[in-house]
């Protein structure tokens, strides 16, 4: 988790684009409600920590499949150790669930709906 405040740097943000500009006016305009979110969290991650909840591990911290080396369908390598930390394992699973189970050919997160109209 992140510490201190992280969205003091949206105030220098120089927006390059009208999408950018757009999602620069919405996190401005909900700022005080991510900041109070972002204390919530930080709240939950405390009382679970101090229960146990979490299992520290060395992590490789970038663990995707662009950085697996393969042959034969066997995993031979593991590349890009710069990010490797002691952390969650839960984090490492986390987001590399994320990446393994995306599908790249599509780019679109809601086929369900598209697939009505």
């Amino acid at each position: 988790m992140f510490s201190g405040d992280v969205f003091q740097k949206i105030k220098d943000v120089k927006p390059s684009s009208g999408v950018d500009q757009n999602l620069l006016k919405d996190i401005t305009t909900d700022l005080d409600y991510l900041r109070a979110v972002q204390e919530r969290l930080n709240q939950w991650e405390k009382r679970h920590t101090r229960s146990g909840c979490f299992t520290e591990s060395i992590i490789h911290g970038d663990y995707y499949s662009r950085y697996i080396l393969t042959d034969d369908n066997q995993t031979t390598g593991v590349l890009d150790w710069d990010e490797t930390i002691t952390d969650w394992l839960e984090y490492e699973v986390g987001n590399a669930l994320f990446d393994f189970s995306r599908d790249d050919t599509c780019l679109d997160l809601d086929q369900v709906n598209k697939q009505n109209f």
